[in-house]
């Protein structure tokens, strides 16, 4: 009787501790949309114009800072954003390189395991662009 109370009990620890370790997996493996993403952007109308790369560090006092590359030159943004559910909501103008101000917007959907995917539109009436990305670690 002993063995089987014993079992009993070994079998319910281990049950438990196997709950836990599969919680803690699940939010460690969630990722919080602040913090410096990387990846790069397609010009829409462009299809002779190579990825550029584009980085954006999203910042939780509610700024945003986007660097990405344009036919070799360097160009930064900054702005604001915010989270609406799983969409991600930003306006940025350019600060460094290509016009200034060039106010921008953005729209991407945020994946909680570390994805963004999106358009980011001139609304100087340029052009738009298509991006992903991932977040960095």
């Amino acid at each position: 009787m002993r063995q089987i109370l014993l079992l009993s009990i070994l079998s319910s620890m281990y049950l438990l501790s196997a709950c836990e370790n599969e919680t803690n997996q699940t939010e460690k493996e969630i990722v919080d949309i602040v913090g410096f993403w990387e990846g790069t952007y397609t010009t829409d109308g462009r299809p002779d114009l190579e990825p550029q790369y584009l980085n954006l560090l999203i910042k939780s006092d509610g700024s945003l800072t986007a660097e990405g590359s344009y036919l070799s030159g360097i160009r930064i943004n900054i702005g604001t954003w915010e989270l609406d559910g799983d969409i991600l909501k930003f306006q940025v103008s350019n600060v460094y390189g290509g016009e200034v101000p060039n106010p921008q917007v953005g729209t991407a959907t945020f994946d909680p395991q570390g994805r963004l995917e999106g358009r980011i539109v001139n609304l100087s009436g340029t052009g738009s662009v298509k991006f992903e990305m991932v977040k960095r670690k």
